[in-house]
């Protein structure tokens, strides 16, 4: 009886060809879904490998655009302290110039007294000169004068 159960079963299984028919086309809808499964992991395989070498050059290219910023912004850094030196040595020779105008200022002041008392002197020393010519043609004539009258006392 054993045997007959066994057959039985088997003719269960595939008793009927439609029965058959099914599990075959249900074979076939599952490998073709299968497949499909495959084709699709594929192809996300292929998008994630193609996004991540793009995601790659990218990090390349943000890499290298942090490190230009990095750059400029040591750069700008540095041109920002020579710019507050060169301020800091602009406002001293600043500085040093208004002293300097000034003590000019001054010195063209206390020069053009100077010139105001040279043409002064200038023109009290031609009074004096010409006054001292005066006295001494005075002086001359009167001596001149003398001369003559002792001249004359001693021819008498």
């Amino acid at each position: 009886m054993k045997r007959k159960g066994r057959g039985q079963r088997k003719g269960c299984v595939c008793s009927s060809i439609t029965g058959c028919s099914r599990a075959l086309s249900d074979t076939e809808n599952e490998k073709a879904r299968a497949k499909r499964q495959m084709d699709t992991v594929t192809e996300l395989q292929r998008t994630i490998s193609d996004l991540n070498e793009r995601l790659a050059k990218h990090d390349a290219a943000l890499l290298e655009e942090k490190n230009l910023r990095r750059k400029l912004e040591r750069e700008q850094e540095r041109t920002k302290d020579d710019q507050t030196h060169a301020q800091g040595a602009l406002a001293k020779l600043q500085q040093k110039y208004d002293v300097l105008k000034e003590e000019c200022r001054r010195k063209d002041s206390q020069i053009s007294k100077l010139e105001k008392k040279l043409e002064d002197k200038e023109v009290m020393m031609a009074d004096c000169l010409r006054e001292l010519k005066e006295q001494h043609k005075t002086r001359v004539t009167e001596l001149e004068e003398k001369l003559a009258e002792i001249k004359r006392k001693n021819l008498k």
